[in-house]
This record gives C-alpha cells, sequence and structure tokens, in this order.
C-alpha cells in the first residue's frame, strides 16, 4: 500500500509487487476497503526515525545494521526485553545438555 506518489507506479511493472494506492488528498484509508492505508508503515518510519535520533544520526556504514536491529526489536519485543528476549532465543536454539 502506498500513497500515490508518482515513483510508487513503477511499483507494479516489477510484477513482484501488487500495488494498491491511498489518494491523501482525498482520505487517508481507502473508503471501499479499509485495509488499504499507510498508517502503519508511516508509524513504523516515524520510529525509526525516533531510534536514529536518540543517536543523532547514523552514518550510512551501520544503517544496514541499524536497520537489523530495528526489525528485531519490532518482531521480539519492547526494548528493555531486549537481552531476555536474545537471552530466551539462544536457550531455544541450543538446549543445554545434560
Amino acid at each position: 500500500m502506498t500513497d500515490e506518489w508518482r515513483s510508487y507506479r513503477r511499483l507494479q511493472r516489477l510484477n513482484r509487487f501488487r500495488q494498491r494506492a491511498v489518494n491523501h488528498g482525498l482520505h487517508f484509508v481507502d473508503p471501499t476497503d479499509p485495509a488499504v492505508h499507510t498508517q502503519t508503515i508511516e508509524n513504523k518510519n516515524g520510529q525509526l526515525k525516533d531510534m536514529i535520533r536518540r543517536r543523532h544520526g547514523v552514518v550510512d556504514q551501520i544503517l544496514p545494521s541499524l536497520l537489523k536491529e530495528f526489525n528485531w526489536q519490532e518482531r521480539f519485543g519492547q526494548r528493555n526485553m531486549g537481552f531476555y528476549n536474545f537471552r530466551s532465543q539462544v536457550a531455544a536454539l541450543y538446549p543445554c545438555q545434560r
């Protein structure tokens, strides 16, 4: 789902994406299909920008690593639970042999 920014129209030509667009000049959620909206990605983009601001910016070399960290945090829980979730995942993948 995208807004109607002109560059997004090229996505349809790739044949890997099914693009649905919302005209933000008229509405932010498609009135014929409430599942078509851009709020979720706009929200995630804002969260990522906040993470970058807290670090006072990010150099290009570590951006891929930062994106992976952001996705991991989104998938496996709250930021203050990161170490616990990491430890739990390692324990599940490599159980102790007795």
